[in-house]
């Protein structure tokens, strides 16, 4: 049986190889579950990652929907039939065994959101086995301007994120919460003096979503213990 991928994304200037690279040395330094790395990306090469051709951008895919490209049949052939997805803008401090080796066909993060909600499936983290989602690229793909509407209407924030959330919310998903070891950098925060604490020891996943990137040397002032990650 071929190792589950771990896939992570990068292309245009917001992030760099730089994080992609560190995240596989992070990776690498805690995880004991087999695996593969996936890099979609628009760069040729990036040390330590099989790299995968961004897809064409089709119609109505707006910025990082392309991303819902993962759940098609081509994504399968080329990534494998069981992927866990990590953002770049992830600090890895814990074994990511137990996600690799969930049993569900489809697991992902319920993290914090400023949406109505106030909560959101987060393709952040998200594992997938084909062929259980790929109804929802046939439905997305049939018109992604009028899917995207509809999500963001019903009040789902982000853009693959929302048609994740607008789809799987109802289907009651295996959901992976701060039990499972993720934890949200934005909630570490302090509101007084914007400091970030130190991850509890149960950690395995910090998400810097939003605005924060812990390759930021500013950020790092506030967050003293990412250092033991980027240097």
């Amino acid at each position: 049986m071929t190792a589950p991928a771990i896939v992570t994304w990068l292309w245009g200037e917001k992030y760099s190889p730089e994080h992609v690279i560190r995240l596989g040395e992070q990776i690498r330094a805690h995880t004991t579950h087999e695996h593969r790395l996936v890099c979609v990306t628009d760069r040729k090469r990036i040390e330590g990652w099989h790299c995968v051709p961004m897809p064409e951008r089709r119609p109505g895919l707006e910025r990082e929907a392309i991303r819902m490209w993962t759940f098609s049949e081509a994504a399968m052939k080329l990534i494998g039939d069981r992927t866990l997805t990590l953002d770049v803008d992830m600090i890895v401090c814990g074994d990511l065994a137990p996600f690799l080796s969930e049993r569900a066909d489809f697991a992902i993060w319920k993290s914090d959101s400023v949406g109505k909600h106030g909560y959101a499936l987060n393709p952040s983290v998200m594992l997938q086995r084909w062929p259980n989602c790929q109804l929802l690229w046939k439905r997305f793909m049939k018109d992604p301007a009028w899917v995207m509407r509809n999500a963001r209407y019903a009040g789902w924030t982000g853009t693959e994120q929302a048609v994740i959330s607008y789809y799987m919310a109802s289907a009651k998903p295996r959901l992976w919460t701060e039990e499972d070891g993720i934890y949200s950098a934005r909630l570490l925060e302090d509101p007084v003096d914007l400091s970030i604490a130190e991850p509890p020891s149960d950690a395995r996943i910090v998400s810097f979503h939003g605005k924060r990137d812990p390759a930021d040397r500013d950020l790092h002032k506030r967050a003293p213990w990412l250092s033991k990650f980027w240097g």
